[in-house]
């Protein structure tokens, strides 16, 4: 790299990234910021899209705004393009979803969350074993089943990623675990403060 060219970094007379030399990405940054939006958008209502989904739509929308740059005879956009787009979008991740029922996921809302707490400690003042954590017993089921899930998506970082899926399919296993719980009772506000 010249000399003159690092000189100019330093001084400050130039900054930025915009005209440094390479190919320019295919979609606009604000059609990529669209996409980055409708992604998110997918992924937080049960919906990620796949790597493979997200190459197609970015042709498809190249294909209609009549923009050139992505091989159509594979039908979708290349592998560096979105390895490109992913770089430009930090908030998007590569994630594997969990799995979530169509019925779950209606019933997993702040409303049910907060009725489930407020009869719980309901539950506690009644039986009066509110201070006595000893007494307090967690017991939880699980079942594995085996049925579909979406191998890797892309999603938004640090948010839950779950795929809706039309019903709980297949065979079920079911594992019933039990735990001894003290002090849980003193966290159930903090579990509120947190928005759990």
């Amino acid at each position: 790299m010249p000399k003159s060219t690092l000189a100019r970094r330093v001084k400050g007379s130039v900054t930025g990234y915009k005209h440094a030399s390479g190919h320019k990405p295919v979609l606009s940054s604000s059609a990529e910021n669209d996409s980055s939006q409708l992604i998110t958008t997918l992924s937080a209502r049960g919906f990620p899209l796949t790597c493979k989904n997200i190459q197609h739509l970015a042709l498809q929308y190249a294909q209609q705004h009549n923009l050139t740059g992505f091989n159509v005879t594979r039908g979708s956009a290349g592998y560096y393009w979105l390895k490109g787009f992913m770089q430009r979008h930090s908030e998007l991740s590569v994630r594997k979803p969990e799995s979530l029922s169509c019925s779950r996921a209606s019933g997993l809302n702040k409303t049910v969350i907060d009725n489930w707490f407020d009869q719980y400690e309901k539950t506690l003042d009644d039986l009066q074993i509110k201070d006595c954590p000893s007494h307090i017993w967690n017991t939880d089921e699980s079942g594995l089943q085996d049925h579909f899930v979406s191998a890797s998506v892309i999603a938004e970082k640090g948010k839950p990623c779950y795929e809706v899926n039309s019903a709980e399919k297949g065979e079920t296993t079911t594992v019933l675990g039990r735990m001894h719980l003290y002090c849980l009772s003193s966290r159930v506000s903090d579990l509120r403060q947190n928005g759990v």
